[in-house]
């Protein structure tokens, strides 16, 4: 596991890049994002997931597939305030960012 350095823990990311991952295979991010993600909402961090054939498109605007990127990838960082627009659409999602954990007992998903 990696021990994150730095002050401001909203300034941490990570990347997992997966390049060997063939298109027709990118169908695996979405269904293992959408396997982990209330474990990482639950633990105060937004996983996304990007590759070439990704159909999530951008809070204000459904005509912008936001996730399509060349390369298979997740990210993950810290919940920020803008991220209201992601976690409304499950109430759950929206409640943990409503009433999160101290960042002292947070640890990883």
């Amino acid at each position: 596991m990696t021990t994150w350095q730095g002050r401001n823990p909203m300034l941490r990311a990570m990347v997992v890049a997966l390049p060997d991952l063939r298109s027709e295979d990118t169908g695996l991010l979405d269904q293992a994002h959408a396997r982990v993600k209330d474990a990482f909402v639950a633990q105060g961090l937004m996983i996304g997931q990007f590759h070439e054939n990704c159909e999530v498109t951008a809070a204000r605007n459904p005509r912008f597939a936001v996730s399509k990127a060349p390369l298979p990838l997740f990210a993950i960082r810290a919940i920020a305030l803008h991220d209201v627009f992601f976690l409304s659409e499950r109430p759950h999602w929206f409640q943990e960012h409503r009433e999160p954990a101290s960042s002292s007992d947070r640890g990883p998903p």
